[in-house]
């Protein structure tokens, strides 16, 4: 058990693993220790912890700042919205195998990977808010 605890206190995002593969590895990790004690709250934390910084940059943008200033049950549904994207822009892209750099993807692509990703989130956030017309404003005097 102890082994167990120490693999979820520790998690780590592969390089090659989405966020939602590596959120559902995450949850089978403490699906096999049902007795870890830890707390949701310290379960987020780990989570967070260990992803990659896009997919962090990522929950960030949907939580309208730091994801772990929410409270437990909204840090939840951000990350549960977050998992349901059927594509990842952080795993490699085939196609670009021929760029330069890690692994085959340039910090240009990286970068613009990083960018779309938060702007389909922040889409997603907008879409979701209903927008109020501004305040009237009066001056006096």
């Amino acid at each position: 058990m102890t082994h167990l605890k120490n693999k979820i206190s520790r998690f780590t995002q592969k390089f090659d693993e989405s966020f939602s593969e590596a959120w559902e590895r995450f949850k089978k990790m403490l699906r096999a220790c049902p007795h870890h004690g830890f707390t949701e709250l310290t379960q987020i934390d780990s989570l967070y912890i260990g992803l990659n910084d896009n997919d962090q940059d990522s929950l960030n943008a949907a939580a309208g700042g730091n994801l772990l200033s929410k409270t437990t049950r909204e840090a939840l549904n951000i990350i549960e919205n977050k998992s349901k994207v059927r594509y990842s822009r952080n795993k490699p892209n085939a196609s670009r195998k021929n760029t330069t750099s890690r692994e085959g993807v340039s910090k240009t692509d990286e970068r613009i990977d990083k960018l779309a990703d938060q702007l389909s989130t922040l889409v997603e956030i907008v879409s979701k808010k209903v927008v109020m017309p501004p305040a009237r404003v009066t001056r006096f005097g």
